[in-house]
């Protein structure tokens, strides 16, 4: 994608693109000549084999194709991924003669059409495509492709003696001066001959292939040039266009293919081994010797990247040139000497490319041949519906209106993260200690305590490298954590130093003050809206290293501190604890006819939102030691922030609160700031849970996720709201109201809570943790199940035309059905009996044979590869698995789950260990009429009568 204010199209008529040598050196070409639009005729492709061509740069694809017979014709329109084309209309030309599309770039009406007009003189054809382009172009457009035709015989053809399809000339040429559209490289090229195409058989050279645009987006018009005839008997035709002022910044990333390659690896390891050595003895910090470090070394990169990149480059362009020179030759005199001089010169030029996309090709089916059957990300891209958009197109500014100003976008993030990080904290430090000093919060042990405040030894800095995944984007030093997996023994004599003047001095190195904000849009959200969008801080690896070894420190101490009521972020503890034990007690309630009420909280950017003031305080409350507060406080020291937009990257601005998501440390730090609002929960004394047995149950969090029980939410929703108000006050927590709901049961006079509560109320239910909830347990399997199924087979049937094998298809289960299905059988407690799985399992079976006739037994497949299978997911068999992992909590007795004793509860006075040894279970009352427990036993029993024991 060009990088300055132009808009790149190219025209080409690539003579069939079956050919994955052939396909893959057009799209690297095209890549290369940094291409946002391309349209490319004669395809000769299929419907699935057009998708084929989605890889890489290419963001969006509209194709027409020959139904009669997919090896003829075929046109197709490729977009750039980064290219903010938004699609309104398509018309597709069921002969693979032409596509059609309508849309909008940065607001502003679009219209193209691809054409590849027949080689017999076609004039009604002619007229059709330029009466549909004049129909559907309401602003800027282009109208491109092989017409087959010239416009002017002596200008575009030699020798000019003969006249090609004169009616298809003639048409149009007089459509295109009443339609008012022009030429665009006749405009730029007036006087001068270049051709696009050479006829062997007839020795002759002519221009047939056109980019037409109105004539009044003339003045949008940069540049227009004509390719070699290379890699196709045709040759390309550029078009540069002025949309919008656009300036991107390029960011430098290091390039982790690199790491494959020796002679590189050697250069880089010299260069680290030649700095230490020349600064070991430095003055300076060793802080400012590791950031000079990385500074040199990527000079070392981009240096030996450019040279290699120029070498190729000069070779390429200098074969490029001479094939330019050799057809200007032979189109003025041909001749057999000429003929063959280009004829090499075209060999060598199409040789390089081979080479060039044979090392490319190497390195794509080493990672598909490690990769692409399998579960992950290539597999992933393929069936996803639509590539996550990094372009933000168009956003609302504070007066209402609608900007497509790609600067004013990115200033007006800026702004709204300017003043989202900005403290807003009125409280003095003396509110803050007095409000924790009220909690009885736990603090650590003496010995956690010494655990956390220990040194650092190479081997743990080591082993929390190795812990962080791979293929992430780095932070704005651009070095990637594989970088540090690669060079570590390197690497260590130079970042060790640095940490420890981290620990001993308080110095970081200041290349960790800064990270770079890139939005990721959040579901269902308003794009237009800045708070739409998720933030994600991409931080400098260095510093997630050690941000990354406090967390592995941290996570084994929270379980001690945190109570259980809080599952988020905690080890052992899972989110689907939280959803069995409202079902639980939604349960109970309805048993028994007791009134409550269920609030679900919804906190406002609650990662973003915390105040530093309150995170340290709390730290201190907990007692978790000195040196660990002070290399938290380092790694908050000062921050400051960019928001990246669409290849724009804002000026720094300060931060001074919230947690930086993206930080490895972040989730576990939210997990100790919450827990005092958990606690002034516990310790109200106004606030009345739901009590079952010996317990009262008020409150469950999964990190931000709040919900609360009240058995008399008359009395307790004033005392809530006092506990919520003293806590955001000095912690910068705030609920949102108008999604925070709250769940009636048994109450009749609903009238009465509207005046007191806040929260939206609902009698149907609500989503907690992406599970609907319903106070009718019996109506769990139709509001989460059934659309569940619904969604799946819709997706199967989209998926069937992808150009995806039988391994990867499996696999596509594996990775794509399984977890969705997985995640509700852990989380509800729904009897799932076999003709369910026989339904599902048919589809599924269509799906891996590609709706043919199936080869191997459904069964088969499903065994382990060592018994002849192929490890498709046996759905049952996970769906009992998740169900009777449950009875496994009944024998725990260090248990943390909460659930585990409502259910014992409701079991008395039978022991709850005893249940799955009684066979009459369904006789016994409080089980038969406990749907969460009764459903337990009812898998176990399938169990055994599966396993025959």
């Amino acid at each position: 994608m060009t990088m300055d204010n132009s808009v790149r199209l190219i025209t080409w008529n690539v003579k069939g693109l079956g050919n994955v040598i052939k396909r893959k050196k057009i799209l690297t070409h095209l890549k290369k000549q940094r291409a946002n639009i391309a349209m490319l005729q004669e395809t000769h492709l299929s419907d699935s084999e057009h998708l084929k061509l989605k890889r890489d740069w290419v963001g969006q694809l509209f194709f027409s194709t020959c139904k009669a017979n997919t090896r003829k014709r075929g046109t197709v329109i490729l977009i750039h991924k980064h290219f903010p084309f938004v699609l309104e209309d398509q018309i597709s030309d069921p002969d693979g003669r032409y596509i059609l599309i309508t849309g909008t770039v940065y607001g502003e009406p679009f219209t193209i059409i691809n054409i590849y007009a027949p080689n017999e003189d076609s004039p009604k054809f002619i007229s059709k495509v330029i009466l549909l382009f004049s129909q559907y172009c309401k602003g800027m457009g282009v109208c491109a492709g092989d017409f087959n035709c010239v416009m002017d015989q002596n200008m575009d053809k030699s020798p000019s003696d003969t006249f090609t399809n004169p009616r298809s000339s003639l048409v149009l040429k007089k459509l295109c001066n009443e339609a008012g559209i022009v030429d665009a490289w006749r405009e730029f090229n007036k006087g001068s001959k270049e051709y696009t195409f050479y006829s062997n058989p007839h020795c002759s050279y002519s221009r047939i292939d056109y980019i037409f645009t109105p004539a009044h987006c003339l003045h949008t018009i940069s540049s227009s040039e004509i390719g070699s005839i290379v890699l196709s008997d045709h040759a390309p035709v550029q078009l540069d266009m002025i949309i919008n002022n656009r300036r991107a910044t390029r960011i430098w990333r290091f390039n982790s293919s690199m790491l494959n390659d020796s002679a590189f690896c050697d250069l880089v390891r010299e260069g680290f081994k030649n700095y230490w050595s020349d600064n070991r003895n430095s003055p300076v910090s060793s802080a400012t010797i590791w950031d000079a470090a990385k500074a040199t070394i990527r000079g070392h990169i981009i240096s030996y990247s450019s040279a290699r990149k120029k070498a190729w480059s000069n070779k390429r362009q200098e074969l490029e040139r001479e094939v330019k020179r050799l057809e200007c030759l032979h189109s003025k005199a041909p001749n057999q000497t000429n003929w063959a001089q280009l004829c090499q010169a075209r060999a060598e030029l199409n040789l390089d490319h081979t080479n060039h996309i044979k090392k490319l090709l190497f390195f794509s089916k080493q990672k598909y041949y490690e990769y692409a059957n399998k579960s992950d990300k290539l597999l992933a891209h393929q069936i996803k519906k639509k590539l996550n958009e990094r372009t933000i197109k168009s956003l609302k500014t504070p007066d209402g209106s609608v900007t497509y100003n790609l600067d004013l976008i990115n200033n007006l993030f800026k702004n709204f993260y300017k003043e989202l990080y900005k403290s807003q904290i009125t409280a003095e430090q003396s509110d803050i200690i007095e409000f924790l000093d009220k909690l009885p919060l736990t603090a650590i042990s003496e010995e956690d305590k010494i655990f956390l405040d220990s040194p650092l030894s190479p081997e743990e800095v080591f082993n929390a490298i190795q812990s962080m995944p791979s293929n992430k984007s780095p932070g704005p030093d651009g070095f990637p954590c594989e970088f540090y997996k690669s060079f570590w023994p390197e690497i260590s004599h130079i970042l060790m130093p640095a940490l420890q003047n981290l620990l001993d001095n308080g110095v970081a190195p200041e290349s960790w003050r800064t990270a770079s904000i890139c939005l990721i849009p959040k579901k269902d959200k308003d794009p237009q809206e800045c708070a739409s969008y998720r933030p994600i801080s991409l931080l400098n690896t260095d510093y997630k290293i050690l941000a990354k070894i406090l967390a592995r420190r941290l996570e084994t101490v929270l379980p001690h501190i945190i109570k259980p009521d809080q599952t988020g972020f905690i080890k052992a503890r899972f989110g689907t604890d939280n959803i069995r034990r409202l079902l639980n007690l939604i349960n109970v309630t309805q048993e028994h006819k007791l009134p409550a009420l269920i609030i679900s909280l919804d906190a406002e950017k609650a990662f973003d939102r915390v105040e530093w003031k309150f995170l340290f305080a709390t730290l201190k409350k907990f007692n978790l030691g000195s040196k660990l507060i002070k290399l938290i406080k380092l790694l908050y020291s000062n921050p400051q922030a960019t928001v990246t937009t669409n290849g724009l990257i804002s000026k720094p601005f300060d931060i001074q609160r919230g947690t930086r998501q993206g930080c490895p440390l972040s989730p576990l730090l939210f997990a100790l700031i919450i827990e005092p609002l958990a606690e002034s929960v516990r310790q109200c004394q106004n606030f009345f849970g739901i009590k079952v047995g010996n317990d009262e149950h008020r409150i469950s969090l999964y990190a931000d996720d709040v919900l609360l029980y009240s058995s008399e939410p008359v009395k307790s929703i004033p005392a809530l709201l006092k506990c919520i108000s003293d806590y955001s006050m000095l912690s910068g927590y705030k609920i949102n109201l108008t999604k925070s709901v709250a769940l009636p049961i048994n109450i009749s006079n609903i009238s009465d809570l509207l005046p007191l509560s806040p929260f939206k109320i609902t009698t149907s239910g609500f989503k907690y943790l992406g599970i609907f909830i319903s106070p009718k347990l019996d109506d769990l399997f139709n509001i989460n199940y059934t659309p569940l199924v619904g969604r799946i087979k819709k997706d199967l049937i989209t998926w069937h035309s992808l150009p995806i094998s039988f391994l990867g298809r499996i696999n596509v289960i594996r990775m794509n059905i399984l977890p969705k299905f997985l995640y509700l059988f852990q989380s509800l407690p729904c009897y799932l009996a076999n003709p369910f799985f026989k339904d599902i399992n048919k589809h599924l079976s269509k799906f891996i044979w590609n709706n043919k006739m199936p080869r191997i037994n459904f069964n088969k497949l499903t065994k382990p590869k060592e018994k002849g299978g192929i490890a498709l997911p046996n759905l049952q068999f996970y769906y009992w698995s998740a169900q009777v992992k449950h009875m496994v909590s009944w024998y725990n007795e260090r248990t943390e789950s909460m659930w585990v004793n409502i259910e014992a509860t409701v079991c008395a006075p039978f022991p709850i260990k005893f249940l799955p040894f009684i066979k009459n279970f369904r006789k016994i009352k409080n089980i038969s009429t406990n749907p969460i427990i009764l459903n337990t036993l009812l898998v176990w029993r399938d169990v055994r009568t599966y396993l025959k024991i």
